[in-house]
């Protein structure tokens, strides 16, 4: 009889506590006064038909580039040359309208600078010069237990948890790492930071005309960063530029996205620029095994080729 009593009297107060909520979406509650000021209470509006966008989403994702098929080449020792006298290069769309993604150029970037991290180096206890005997015994003497000279609380031992030489390169896909130099090249075609030369070459290496040259390209108080290829890079060019503030010249196999992301104008010669656009895409759109079927299959057509290279003998 308790048991029922109680329950009945719970039924009574959460029926008598529903009633002064009941209806509260979209029209008033009984009992306002008797409600916490601090609750707040759903409203109808909420229950409506979302608005319809201006423009489907898929356009906020993936957005219309328009990249341009080819980009101008300009005249590097003729900077007022006229655009009819310019020529072009072709650019290729799975390099320039990739989108860009933060993520994976910053995983590159990790992996570049993994690469090159590596602290100094304190000697361990087995590599200090000295004796290796215990000082003093171990008991009687009333003074601190002690092993060795060459302890880390003794002057002259060796550094407690000191920095020793490990390796730190984490590894990422080879497409992961086109990926991430193809958004840079992207980023910076957008940007209108990328510009291209026919050549690199100066008459002479003095920094005083190679600046007045790029004043006249527009790139003056800037900081830039110029690739040449391995074998053409002009001596001048590099005696020149490297009295520049804010330029670094490299040749493309020490160049990385690191240093092209910490420059504002990347300024590359024609020739590199197609010879980076065809690595990234052979980088980007390598496949082992089709490699291999392509190997088989040229050491096939220069066997055929050979064999009908081959002058046929008349049988007498």
């Amino acid at each position: 009889m308790l048991r029922l009593a109680s329950s009945f009297t719970r039924t009574v107060k959460v029926s008598s506590n529903v009633g002064l909520v009941k209806n509260f979406c979209g029209s008033q509650v009984a009992g306002m006064s008797a409600l916490p000021s601090n609750l707040k209470l759903a409203d109808a509006s909420v229950l409506d038909e979302l608005p319809e966008p201006d423009f489907p989403a898929i356009n906020y994702l993936f957005p219309t580039l328009n990249v341009p098929s080819s980009i101008t080449v300009r005249k590097f020792l003729e900077p007022n040359a006229p655009e009819s006298e310019l020529s072009t290069m072709p650019l290729e769309r799975k390099i320039f309208e990739v989108a860009i993604r933060k993520d994976i150029v910053h995983d590159v970037i990790r992996y570049i600078r993994h690469k090159k991290r590596q602290p100094k180096k304190t000697k361990r206890l087995n590599e200090i010069s000295g004796s290796k005997k215990k000082p003093r015994p171990q008991k009687g003497t009333g003074q601190a237990q002690v092993g060795n000279k060459r302890n880390s609380v003794w002057r002259g031992g060796q550094k407690a948890f000191g920095p020793v030489l490990r390796d730190y390169s984490i590894n990422i896909n080879r497409k992961v790492r086109a990926l991430g130099s193809m958004m840079t090249l992207a980023a910076k075609f957008r940007e209108g930071n990328l510009i291209v030369f026919d050549h690199l070459n100066v008459p002479t290496k003095k920094t005083k005309d190679l600046t007045n040259l790029l004043e006249q390209h527009g790139l003056k108080d800037t900081s830039m960063m110029f690739i040449e290829h391995d074998d053409t890079l002009d001596p001048n060019f590099a005696l020149a530029s490297r009295n520049l503030k804010n330029t670094l010249v490299r040749e493309r196999r020490q160049s990385n996205i690191y240093e092209i992301l910490k420059k504002d104008k990347l300024i590359l010669s024609s020739s590199v620029f197609e010879d980076i656009q065809q690595r990234l895409l052979t980088q980007y759109t390598c496949s082992p095994k089709r490699r291999t079927l392509l190997r088989a299959q040229k050491i096939l057509d220069d066997a055929v080729a050979l064999s009908l290279a081959k002058p046929v003998v008349a049988e007498v």
